[in-house]
């Protein structure tokens, strides 16, 4: 099997900040249900990805996945 490399997880996480959406850049507390409804899917889906890739890659950065895929620290 063949370890994935940077260039691979910065696609994946371009790709998970794409589907993040602009709508999600103001606090949760001003988003409407259906925004943080949208917002919660998107969380979770971004998260168990991240689960996911850390077992590709022993040098795989969870924290900086994250950031890159656009979620607050």
């Amino acid at each position: 099997m063949t370890t994935m490399k940077k260039k691979h997880f910065e696609l994946i996480a371009s790709v998970a900040k794409g589907e993040r959406g602009e709508h999600f850049d103001k606090p949760y507390g001003q988003m409407n249900p259906w925004e943080k409804g949208t917002y919660d899917a998107w969380h979770t889906y971004t998260l168990n990805l991240m689960h996911a890739l850390k077992s590709t890659s022993p040098d795989f950065d969870r924290a900086r996945f994250l950031a890159a895929c656009g979620m607050a620290s």
